[in-house]
């Protein structure tokens, strides 16, 4: 588990983990909903030195709301889809996939889903990059970020499982 008081970010760094692509499966839980603009975890699918990253950036807002985009660095690339039937209550696990596969241009996709239902069969996020740095290995990892609005910190998130693949 990982006290979060404002932010935190992990890679895992060396060659044995880094790759054109990537397919990256996150067990996880807060064992709060946050207030203010919501709590942030990033799964990331590659992270290039000197370059960004791919990630895929599930929200919690306040409400128990989830939504689910992807980003390359600060830049959003695939918006904030609210996914459908599903609202956060404390300790319930989600998990996350996300696949960074191919170069010029490279597809990033996502998908969240309650943990112990089915994994969802499509995607729900998926685009297309070229960004000229970010065309090369990269690491995997994730990132946890509470809203400076948020009241209720720190929350305790738990990375329960991790999983990647480089095929």
């Amino acid at each position: 588990s990982v006290v979060v008081v404002r932010s935190l970010r992990s890679l895992v760094p060396g060659s044995s983990v880094s790759a054109i692509d990537s397919d990256v499966h996150v067990t996880l839980s807060s064992d709060k909903v946050a207030t203010g603009s919501g709590l942030f975890v990033s799964v990331v699918g590659r992270s290039v030195a000197g370059g960004g990253e791919y990630r895929a950036v599930l929200r919690t807002l306040t409400d128990g709301h989830q939504t689910l985009r992807l980003d390359r660095g600060s830049s959003v690339i695939a918006p904030d889809i609210v996914l459908p039937g599903i609202i956060a209550v404390p300790d319930r696990r989600m998990d996350v996939r996300v696949q960074t596969i191919g170069t010029n241009p490279m597809t990033i996709r996502a998908k969240a889903w309650e943990t112990g239902t089915p994994e969802p069969a499509e995607w729900l996020r998926s685009t297309t990059d070229a960004t000229a740095a970010m065309q090369q290995p990269g690491a995997i990892g994730f990132s946890i970020y509470l809203s400076s609005s948020a009241t209720n910190g720190p929350i305790t998130t738990a990375i329960h499982d991790l999983t990647a693949i480089m095929p």
